[in-house]
């Protein structure tokens, strides 16, 4: 709960905020005793001017106490949550790629967004049931001052609610954790609908089907929702019926009987009251409290899996690892393979043995799902290999060097996101940026002011090529190009294989290409084709 959620995740002392709700409570109890004494000097004739200056005091009290243990536990749930958003973010970032792929961004996104939302929302309405529940133990007190019985009675009745609540919290996590994954769901085909909008355009039977798997997935989701709900205002109803039950028995039953004295009455029914006014604030907070539980519990979920998957490279030490003309990276025996949650292989490369020279210009070809993409992303450890070794130089890549390794890669890849500033690139030199929008022909499509461009809201072709820029950017050894060349007019393709790559190779740069431009293959020092995961030609042009 939102209170564990507290104790857990700050250092923070609670001890002045837990005193100041306490005195606020007593402070609201204490209103309590004085008006049941300015009710008696009434009845007796007497002034009660000092009933009503200590009903003030105590008024005054209790409301300041309250504002400040409320704003101050408010803060400190804003900067637990914060702290939270910070911590998943931190660890998606230091996710493996194969883990982050497999889990998918719905998770993410309901987990940073609308949970953490809900707890922050929920939060004001649990502190205050917390500082009811001070008045509540009271009352009760009082209450059992006046009648006995009566203590006796409430006393059962708090028995029996705690277990139909037990009983009904067994019922409702379930229905919560369930509603939690459709939520999922729903934000997965929302993605669908968003990233595939131009496919979805040219489909209507495509689009048809997608928006009513949508609309169904909404319906379900709505259904349990509402019947979740139902269940929350059962849970809420039972209860206002169960007090008024108590009240009933408190203030009728129990005087025809004589087990309370009829001169208690009407002090009793003072005292109920103020009971009844703080249990409501309770039984509003129920389905909140519900609701935060499958919240954190699902956050909790999160950061559990993402500690689990982790990528066990260690962080970027000192570079030890440096590619030069000289250098080759070789894979031997390398295998990797793509596999169902339960472990089964859908798709593998390998094994496979490869020298790339350094210094050079490799393509990579083959048909569609022959494993191009995969094994580019195996070459840079993105996919640590299952099997076999990636030497560098005669170093062989392994956990120790993995990180270091990967920080001589810079790619493009086919699904490359465009960043709109360059980060980790502070110092970069204004010159230099517009070098490149020139020869890569954006000069006129947009500026570099301030670490960012003006826009990225370009073309596809102009879009890959602004991708290539930053890359580039990053002066890295070697570099990764998943299709460049997609998108390009058929002059600038020309200029791109003919003149910018060899340029790079000029500069002593790596450049390995997955292209299906054999046109240009002439272009090229290396050529490795891939049929079925398997190397079927490893050539010079």
């Amino acid at each position: 709960m939102i209170f564990n959620l507290l104790r857990q995740e700050t250092r923070a002392s609670f001890k002045r905020i837990a005193i100041l709700g306490i005195i606020s409570g007593l402070s609201s109890s204490a209103m309590l005793a004085i008006l049941n004494k300015a009710a008696g000097e009434v009845q007796s004739g007497e002034m009660n001017v000092r009933g009503f200056l200590l009903f003030s005091i105590a008024l005054l009290v209790s409301s300041y106490s309250k504002k400040i243990s409320v704003d101050r536990t408010q803060s400190i749930v804003q900067n637990i949550l914060r702290g939270v958003r910070i911590r998943i973010a931190d660890k998606i970032r230091k996710s493996s790629l194969i883990a982050f792929e497999a889990m998918g961004k719905e998770n993410f996104y309901v987990a940073l967004t609308q949970q953490t939302t809900m707890i922050s929302n929920a939060s004001l309405s649990l502190i205050n049931a917390s500082q009811s529940v001070v008045i509540i133990i009271a009352c009760i007190g009082y209450i059992g001052w006046l009648s006995l019985p009566s203590l006796l009675a409430i006393l059962v009745f708090i028995v029996f609610g705690v277990g139909v609540y037990q009983f009904k919290d067994s019922e409702l996590q379930p229905d919560l954790y369930e509603a939690a994954q459709k939520e999922n769901q729903f934000f997965a085909l929302l993605n669908h609908i968003l990233d595939g909008f131009k496919e979805l355009v040219l489909c209507r039977r495509k689009s048809q089907h997608i928006f009513s798997d949508f609309d169904r997935l909404s319906d379900d989701t709505t259904a349990l929702k509402v019947a979740t709900s139902s269940k929350l205002t059962d849970t809420v109803m039972f209860s206002q019926a169960y007090m008024y039950g108590l009240i009933a028995l408190l203030v009728i039953v129990f005087p025809y009987f004589k087990l309370t004295p009829q001169e208690t009455v009407p002090q009793l029914i003072v005292a109920i009251l103020f009971f009844w006014t703080s249990l409501e604030n309770v039984v509003a907070a129920i389905p909140d409290y519900f609701k935060v539980v499958a919240a954190t519990n699902h956050i909790r979920m999160l950061e559990t899996r993402l500690a689990e998957i982790e990528d066990t490279a260690p962080r970027p030490t000192p570079a030890h690892l440096t590619l030069s003309a000289t250098d080759q990276l070789r894979l031997e025996q390398v295998e990797y393979s793509h596999r169902e949650e339960d472990g089964t292989p859908v798709f593998s490369i390998g094994p496979l043995d490869l020298r790339l020279n350094c210094g050079q210009i490799i393509f990579i070809c083959g048909g569609n799902g022959s494993g191009k993409t995969t094994l580019m992303k195996v070459i840079c450890s993105l996919y640590p290999q299952s099997a076999g070794k990636l030497i560098l130089d005669d170093i062989e890549i392994t956990l120790a060097e993995r990180t270091a390794f990967r920080e001589t890669f810079s790619a493009v890849f086919a699904d490359y996101h465009l960043f709109d500033k360059l980060y980790g690139l502070q110092d970069i030199k204004t010159t230099k940026v517009n070098e490149l929008l020139i020869k890569l022909a954006l000069q006129d499509k947009t500026t570099f002011t301030q670490n960012s461009f003006s826009t990225t809201r370009l073309s596809f072709g102009q879009r890959k090529r602004l991708a290539i820029i930053a890359a580039l950017l990053e002066d890295r050894p070697l570099y990764l190009l998943d299709e460049p060349a997609a998108g390009f007019d058929p002059v600038f393709r020309q200029y791109f294989y003919e003149e910018f790559l060899p340029e790079l190779r000029a500069q002593g740069k790596t450049i390995v290409v997955v292209t299906h431009d054999d046109r240009y293959f002439s272009c090229c020092d290396h050529i490795v084709k891939l049929e079925q995961g398997r190397i079927v030609e490893d050539s010079q042009p």
